[in-house]
């Protein structure tokens, strides 16, 4: 699994189903979390390996007995992209090519996050923030997306509502690695990303996924995209 944090579990940078390969390293002491990675994206027999080095810093604080504060940073160098063809089946996912069809910009992601938890009339919200800079782009090199949760019990099971805001330009970030459901996966969309999860029983768990996106502001025409995603899920 990735040991990447994902905040608030948007796919800004990394999609939820990535299972990379590598090595990664994680420390945790207190209030204090860190997360390294070596990871392989795309592999070349006629040329250099493209891979990603980084890792992540997490500082959690109590801010009293029912607040808690979660902040930290990211930074992520994909090595050998700039010039290189388009990594696995030559679809860019938003990103910028150039006119031989290769990749334009290198990517050095800058990552900011904050996430809050709290209880409001004794339900548990938790409202997150997600940015991200590429400082190897010259135009559309950022991204960011909100958020908020809530928890509730019914009785007969337990609901938990969503919803995220998140805008991504092209170059924000590789579109190879991002949510692949958000605005149909890769970069250059925003938009609206509402969901619903119910249990049903310890085992059973009911899920839905509605996205009001729009897709191919920054390099292309401006389309709407709209997805619905509707799951049951077992655990045995």
């Amino acid at each position: 699994r990735n040991p990447i944090r994902r905040v608030g579990g948007n796919g800004l940078l990394w999609d939820n189903d990535l299972r990379p390969e590598g090595a990664s390293l994680s420390y945790t002491r207190g209030p204090f979390s860190a997360a390294a990675i070596g990871l392989w994206v795309d592999e070349s027999a006629q040329d250099d390996d493209s891979f990603v080095l980084g890792g992540q810093l997490a500082w959690a604080q109590p801010l009293n007995s029912s607040v808690n504060l979660l902040a930290g940073a990211g930074y992520f160098n994909f090595a050998d992209v700039k010039g290189e063809p388009v990594f696995f089946d030559g679809d860019p996912r938003g990103n910028s090519v150039d006119a031989a069809g290769n990749y334009l910009n290198g990517y050095e992601e800058l990552e900011l996050f904050a996430e809050l938890t709290f209880y409001l009339a004794d339900v548990p919200v938790t409202l997150s923030a997600d940015y991200v800079q590429n400082l190897a782009a010259d135009d559309f090199d950022t991204g960011y997306a909100l958020g908020g949760k809530i928890s509730l019990n019914t009785g007969n099971g337990s609901l938990q509502l969503s919803y995220i805001y998140q805008d991504l330009e092209a170059d924000a970030v590789l579109g190879k690695l991002t949510d692949s459901d958000f605005i149909g996966g890769g970069t250059d969309g925003k938009g609206h990303i509402l969901r619903a999860g119910y249990s049903l029983t310890e085992q059973i768990r009911l899920n839905g996924t509605l996205f009001l996106n729009e897709r191919g502001g920054d390099l292309g025409g401006e389309e709407d995209y709209q997805r619905l995603q509707l799951d049951i899920l077992f655990e045995y």
